[in-house]
C-alpha cells in the first residue's frame, strides 16, 4: 500500500481511530490542522486528506486534480512535515515506525525526508526493524548514520545467552517440573531464540507432555517419550501437522490470504461456514492466531509471521494456486473497489493464482492509482509487473 507507514503515522498524530467513518476522520483532520496550522489550512489539509484517502469537496478535489506527480509528491511531503513539526511544537512526539523493513518504497522515501526534523524539533524516531533489507530498513539506517550520526543510537537485539534462556524456562516451570535433560535439550536447540522456547512449550502441551496447573507448567509422564525438534520451523510445522484436518486446512487457507485476514473473506472461501466460528476460536486458543487490535470482531492476525510462513510453505503448489484465485475472487466480490490497496491486493492474488490476464488488469489499475497518489516508486513497480504479463516494453527513458 502506497505511503502505508506514513498514513499510520498521520492517523495517530491526528487521532483518527479504526472505527471512525470518513466524516469523523475528516472532522478530526480539519480540527487538527485548524488548531495547529490555522494560517495554512488550505495548503495542508487537502494533501493530507488525499494521503489518508478521505473525500474532498469539489474545489479542493479540482485543485489536486490539476497537479502532476512531482508537484503532488513535494506538496504531500511538505504537508506531512508541517503536521509533524507543528505537533512537536505543541508537545514532544515519539514516532515509532514498527516493522520498517516491510514498509513500501514511497513511505521509505518520504520518511527519509522527515528525519531532519529531529535536529530542531522535539521528535524521537524509534525505527524498529530487521536488517538485511537493502531498500527499506538498511537504507534508513545508512541515511541516519550519514546525516544524523550525532543524534542516532542503535540497539541490536541479540539471541538470549544460556543464562537468559534458562531464566525463561525457570519462569515457566518450577525447578523440578521439567526433567533436567529436557531442559538442556531445549536450551541447546533454542540457540537463544525465545520464540523457539515458547513454541516448544506449546507443542509439549499439545502432545500432553506438559500441562498447565495453578499458573505454572508441569511435565507429565509422557515427557520422556517426546522428541524435541531441532529448529523453530520444525516446531511450528509439528504443531500445524498435529491439528485435525479441518483446522489445518483452515489455517493453510488463512496463510494464503495474508498475515491479517478479514472474516468475510475467509467465509467466502471455506466450504463449511457453520464450523468457521468454532475453528477460529480453537486456533485462537492454540495461539496460532490473535484477534486484530484494529477490528476485533472481524479481523484476525497470525500470532507470529513465522507461523504464516511455515503454514504457507506446507501447501502444495497446485493447492496454493487454487486458494489464491479463490481469495482474489472473494475479495473482488466482498470489498468495495475504493478500499485502500484494492487493486494491488487483487493483482497479487490473481498473479499467484496463475490468472495472468486478471493480474495484468489490476496491476495497471494499481499503477495508475499509485501515480495519482504521488507514489512514483510503487507506480513504476506495478507497471513493470503488468508488462511482464504482456508483450509490451516500457520506454528505456524513465
Amino acid at each position: 500500500l502506497s505511503f502505508h507507514a506514513i498514513v499510520d503515522l498521520c492517523r495517530s498524530l491526528i487521532g483518527i481511530e479504526d472505527g471512525d467513518d470518513e466524516a469523523q476522520a475528516l472532522g478530526k483532520l480539519d480540527a487538527t490542522v485548524r488548531g495547529l496550522l490555522p494560517d495554512e489550512l488550505e495548503d495542508v489539509l487537502p494533501f493530507l486528506a488525499a494521503l489518508l484517502g478521505l473525500p474532498l469537496d469539489e474545489a479542493r478535489a479540482t485543485r489536486l486534480a490539476g497537479l502532476h506527480g512531482d508537484a503532488m509528491e513535494k506538496l504531500t511531503l511538505r504537508s506531512v512535515s508541517q503536521l509533524l513539526r507543528a505537533t512537536s511544537d505543541d508537545r514532544p512526539v515519539v514516532a515509532v515506525m514498527d516493522d520498517l523493513h516491510w514498509a513500501d518504497q514511497s513511505s521509505i522515501e518520504l520518511f527519509e525526508s522527515l528525519l531532519h526534523l529531529c535536529e530542531e524539533h522535539p521528535i524521537l524516531f524509534v525505527n524498529v526493524c530487521r536488517l538485511g533489507y537493502a531498500t527499506t530498513s538498511d537504507r534508513i539506517r545508512d541515511y541516519a548514520r550519514k546525516e544524523h550520526a550525532d543524534r542516532g543510537f542503535e540497539i541490536e537485539l541479540k539471541p538470549l545467552d544460556a543464562s537468559a534462556a534458562r531464566s525463561m524456562l525457570n519462569n515457566l516451570f518450577h525447578q523440578d517440573d521439567l526433567p533436567r535433560d529436557t531442559r538442556q535439550r531445549i536450551e541447546e536447540k533454542a540457540h537463544g531464540n525465545p520464540f523457539y522456547i515458547e513454541e516448544v512449550v506449546r507443542s509439549l502441551v499439545d502432545d500432553g507432555a506438559v500441562e498447565y496447573v495453578e499458573g505454572r507448567f508441569r511435565a507429565t509422564d509422557r515427557i520422556t517419550s517426546v522428541t524435541i525438534p531441532d529448529s523453530i520451523h520444525e516446531v511450528v510445522m509439528a504443531r500445524v501437522d498435529a491439528l485435525d484436518v479441518a483446522k489445518r486446512q483452515l489455517l493453510q487457507t488463512v496463510s494464503v490470504i495474508g498475515a491479517s485476514f478479514h472474516i468475510e473473506v475467509l467465509a467466502g472461501i471455506v466450504e463449511d461456514v457453520t464450523r468457521l466460528a468454532g475453528d477460529i476460536e480453537s486456533l485462537l486458543n492454540a495461539e496460532f492466531l490473535v484477534r486484530s487490535a484494529s477490528a476485533r470482531d472481524a479481523e484476525y492476525d497470525f500470532k507470529h509471521p513465522l507461523i504464516q510462513e511455515v503454514t504457507y510453505e506446507s501447501l502444495l503448489h497446485t493447492r496454493r494456486e487454487i486458494l489464491h484465485r479463490k481469495v482474489a475472487e472473494t475479495m473482488e466480490r466482498v470489498f468495495p473497489a475504493d478500499v485502500a490497496g484494492y487493486a494491488g491486493m487483487l493483482a497479487y492474488h490473481y498473479g499467484k493464482g496463475g490468472a495472468g490476464e486478471r493480474a495484468e488488469e489490476f496491476l495497471f489499475r494499481a499503477g495508475a492509482e499509485a501515480a495519482r497518489a504521488a507514489a512514483p516508486s510503487e507506480a513504476l513497480h506495478f507497471f513493470e509487473e503488468a508488462v511482464s504479463y504482456t508483450h509490451l516494453t516500457l520506454p528505456t527513458n524513465r
